[in-house]
């Protein structure tokens, strides 16, 4: 189900559509209680994900990518060792820095951009 009548949905999806071929999937995640939270994963015309936007949310203590910020360095070195010898050097310190800065947003970007790329 898509918040088609969203701002920020319109906004992503003008986003998208203003680079042809370019679209955005929306996806609305619900959790226990009332919780909700929109996420649009604009993607290039290969249907590669080139960035997360958080459409809406109405979570506090668990609003996206707040308390993941904890996790990210063990995660993260997981991650590395994971992709170890399957990413470039350019990627590697992509991700270094990422995790370095305990950025989740970016985590999760760069990890599905690198999951893509390595189905090709």
């Amino acid at each position: 189900m898509m918040a088609t009548s969203s701002p920020a949905f319109a906004e992503s999806n003008a986003t998208a559509k203003s680079l042809s071929g370019h679209f955005a999937l929306v996806y609305q995640y619900k959790w226990e209680g009332d919780g909700k939270t929109s996420l649009a994963f604009l993607c290039d015309p290969r249907g590669d994900i080139y960035q997360v936007q958080v459409l809406k949310s109405n979570g506090v203590a668990n609003a996206p990518f707040v308390l993941s910020k904890l996790s990210i360095s063990v995660v993260g070195s997981g991650l590395l060792q994971a992709f170890n010898d399957k990413i470039s050097s350019e990627q590697r310190a992509q991700l270094e820095t990422i995790i370095a800065d305990a950025d989740p947003k970016a985590l999760l970007q760069v990890v599905l951009q690198i999951r893509q790329a390595l189905e090709d």
